[in-house]
């Protein structure tokens, strides 16, 4: 029992630091991307197959893709600049940009047809997003007009919404079967409950501004980033937070910043970059562990070529709370690793893994399988990391992997420990 004690007060003393270990950013060339368009979107299908898109203005634009980690990638050429991409499942995918543009992929983005948006070319395409591989929406933007598209088809036809009843060129979010969000530049946002036949709007909190971008956890608890112009810096910066669908919000303010990009990998684990530069070669971002409560800042790079010109990230991919990609308006891509920082595993030393297990898939659903450590009787624990046991079990033998099957356990952040008459182990794992 003394070892198991103290094992788990390591664990949890380094798991509640600040510092455990820090980012670490890999910038993916030009030569690597195979383009210097401006990447505006990109999106993960698994661990090692990334898509990005983007283009020049009105001009041509790019799909790149990776299916090595990053490491190399293929371009496809398009007709316009591209604004967003969307896969419904790992074969089919869309995306949507300039010249009123829609795209359609059912091989994992090998291969791309047109589909016909049916509105004027003027418009911009800015977000798209499916519910199933049948409905579908498009926000748009820039256009002679007011559209908002949606099918429901599979984009064999597209339709226009009727004017003022919903819009969305910031961005569009499915959170589950029938609920879709839809937020404009404005001072508010839609919401749908039924595949999008109807649509509520719901306003932000009452002097801030015009939202920007936005992550809802589940219908109810959800994340504004909305701008306030500020005659002192040009930007004030709201992120602010409901548990209620919008009846009621608590508001950080951000002075003199500008935040543009939020993703959530888990639903404690959460980024953001904006605009701002910091220091020659690298820019600022931010990160919550707590699910949007408390936000810390750092930096990233961006590489030495672009110190003194305006190369910034516009969007995060990420595969898991530790790995994200981020492109970038210059054609490169930013490739985060030990993201979350604190949220590594304990110990977490070049020179003291020995005793890591390897937790995979990591995020989860709390169905997932552990790292063989064939050591006779073994015993699983797993704590909440307020130190309480809610799981244990006895193994006479972990075979080369175990499965462990806890789908009940809340989302958050879960250490696991195996004690054995030799050893002990640990890691960690996120419940989605």
């Amino acid at each position: 029992m003394k070892i198991y004690t103290s094992l788990l007060i390591i664990i949890l003393s380094v798991s509640l630091s600040k510092s455990v270990r820090s980012q670490s950013f890999e910038i993916l060339s030009n030569n690597i991307t195979q383009t210097d368009a401006p990447l505006r979107h990109a999106i993960i299908l698994n661990d090692s197959t990334i898509i990005a898109v983007g283009g020049w203005g009105w001009g041509s634009g790019v799909i790149i893709k990776s299916n090595d980690y990053g490491q190399s990638w293929t371009p496809t050429d398009t007709e316009k600049a591209l604004f967003s991409i969307y896969f419904v499942n790992d074969s089919i995918g869309y995306a949507a940009g300039e010249g009123a543009t829609i795209m359609k992929t059912i091989d994992a983005g090998e291969s791309w047809i047109y589909q016909n948006s049916g509105i004027a070319s003027a418009f911009q395409l800015r977000t798209v997003a499916f519910l199933n591989p049948d409905t579908g929406f498009v926000g748009t933007a820039n256009g002679p007009g007011f559209a908002f598209l949606y099918t429901y088809n599979g984009g064999e036809t597209w339709n226009n919404s009727e004017p003022a009843s919903v819009y969305g060129r910031a961005k569009l979010q499915i959170v589950n079967d029938s609920t879709v969000y839809a937020l404009p530049y404005d001072n508010k946002f839609y919401k749908s409950t039924d595949y999008g036949e109807s649509w509520e709007a719901i306003f932000l909190p009452e002097n801030t501004g015009s939202s920007r971008d936005m992550h809802f956890f589940n219908k109810d608890t959800g994340i504004v980033a909305i701008r306030e112009f500020s005659s002192i810096c040009g930007n004030n910066m709201f992120l602010s937070k409901t548990n209620d669908g919008g009846d009621t919000w608590t508001t950080d303010l951000f002075e003199c910043d500008y935040i543009d990009n939020l993703t959530f990998p888990t639903s404690e684990i959460g980024y953001a970059t904006g605009t701002s530069y910091s220091s020659i070669g690298e820019r600022y971002m931010w990160r919550t562990i707590d699910g949007g409560l408390n936000w810390e800042e750092f930096e990233y790079q961006v590489g030495e070529e672009f110190e003194f010109v305006g190369c910034i990230a516009t969007a995060f991919a990420c595969v898991d709370q530790d790995t994200c990609y981020m492109p970038t308006n210059y054609g490169t891509i930013i490739k985060m690793t030990h993201a979350s920082g604190v949220l590594t595993s304990a110990r977490d030393k070049d020179s003291d893994t020995a005793n890591q297990l390897l937790i995979y898939p990591n995020p989860n659903n709390g169905i997932f399988t552990i790292s063989n450590k064939s050591e006779g009787e073994s015993r699983i624990s797993i704590f909440s990391l307020d130190g309480k046991k809610i799981y244990e079990s006895t193994l006479n033998e972990l075979g080369e992997s175990h499965r462990i099957s806890v789908p009940n356990l809340q989302s958050g952040i879960y250490i696991l420990t195996i004690i054995t008459e030799k050893n002990s182990y640990y890691g960690k794992f996120s419940k989605l």
